[in-house]
């Protein structure tokens, strides 16, 4: 009896041995498998899957997206680098939106230091941005290149659902991007019922930016707020394909309510009218079709150098045809601003020009310039 339960002891030990074993054994596989995804990177698979659940991302490698990804609803999902730099790029051959954010959700782009994460649309021609969004948009230390597309806003547009819908942008860099209006950025609304709450662009820069209409960013259609402070636009082109518009860096119009352009560089910028008759003012900035609703821009502190416009106003064109018959009240100051080389043209002399449709308006337009320089050649109003 002794024997039996001695052998039965030792049976059971042995067991319990290898189902020890057993049971370490699926721990360490994982391990293996956790470490080599952490030092393969992530796949693009991976990747949308993650943003598609709502979670946030840590960029460790370069993705290559191949098709849309759809932000999950009602989710705040941030994508973020572990300090070393990475990129976010258009595969080859993909037209579409390469993110879409809905209306109750936020996309956050956060580079730990400038141009950490590249956002690159690696010139692919598209048919749509790279981010579209009814959501909220914020990105910071972003690297945003190589828009090619065919649709408003190359980098970023707006398709609004509700009256939140924001992008936010610090410290970004947006270069060489192309779109037909707003090459990189593009905001209006979806409805006349619904419009997007604000645009603020703080510390960044825009470059060699090409629009086939208007603007490296075009703001529009009733938002409450558009802040540009601190930004470089430099060699921003832009040329018409349709009558009334202007402004090759920044075009802004339509009813925005509160608009902030403060310390600002515009450099090298040029507004070409192409083959339209009334088209090709401002040649950084373009303020048109203000009375939608009472509008208070302000434009502060900036520096225009080197810009030009086929139909005037080499620096700021102001136009609208539509003004005759709205009896609304438009402010636009231009304070403190520094005005030098840029190309005024004989026709219509001056570094701001205001067209007769604004001088001639039912409602209220006052444009003042206060403590501004000129340089050498350059005159005030063309009016």
């Amino acid at each position: 009896m002794k024997k039996f339960f001695v052998l039965g002891l030792a049976l059971m030990m042995l067991f319990m041995v290898s189902c020890q074993s057993t049971q370490n054994e699926a721990p360490a596989e994982a391990v293996v498998e956790e470490t080599a995804a952490a030092e393969g990177g992530m796949t693009a698979e991976q990747f949308i899957a993650a943003i598609e659940a709502g979670q946030s991302v840590v960029l460790t490698n370069d993705i290559y997206l191949e098709r849309t990804v759809n932000v999950a609803a009602g989710a705040t999902v941030t994508i973020s680098d572990n300090g070393d730099a990475a990129s976010i790029l258009r595969a080859p051959e993909f037209g579409d939106v390469m993110f879409r954010v809905p209306a109750d959700s936020t996309l956050m782009i956060i580079g730990s230091a400038a141009d950490n994460i590249c956002l690159d649309g690696a010139e692919v021609p598209a048919t749509a941005s790279m981010i579209e969004t009814a959501g909220v948009v914020v990105l910071t230390n972003v690297y945003a290149c190589n828009a090619n597309s065919t649709a408003n806003g190359g980098v970023i547009s707006t398709k609004s659902e509700t009256a939140t819908s924001a992008i936010y942008a610090t410290g970004c860099n947006f270069y060489n991007n192309r779109g037909k209006q707003g090459a990189s950025i593009y905001t209006t609304y979806k409805n006349k019922a619904n419009y997007y709450k604000e645009l603020v662009l703080e510390n960044c820069t825009f470059t060699d930016n090409v629009a086939a209409n208007r603007g490296a960013v075009v703001a529009m259609d009733e938002a409450e707020n558009v802040v540009v402070k601190g930004c470089l636009f430099e060699n921003c082109s832009a040329t018409a394909t349709t009558n009334n518009y202007g402004g090759a860096a920044l075009s802004v119009c339509k009813g925005i309510k509160n608009v902030l352009i403060s310390d600002c560089t515009f450099k090298d910028n040029a507004m070409f009218k192409g083959e339209m008759e009334n088209s090709g003012w401002g040649g950084a900035i373009s303020l048109y079709a203000l009375p939608a609703g009472n509008s208070t821009i302000a434009i502060i502190g900036c520096t225009f150098t080197g810009n030009k416009a086929d139909l005037g106003g080499a620096a700021i064109g102001v136009n609208d045809s539509t003004l005759r018959t709205k009896e609304v009240t438009n402010t636009v100051t231009i304070t403190g601003c520094t005005f030098a080389g840029n190309a005024e043209v004989a026709e219509f002399p001056g570094v701001v020009r205001v067209d007769n449709a604004v001088k001639n308006a039912g409602g209220v337009f006052t444009i003042t310039m206060t403590d501004c320089t000129l340089g050498e050649g350059q005159t005030t109003f063309n009016v």
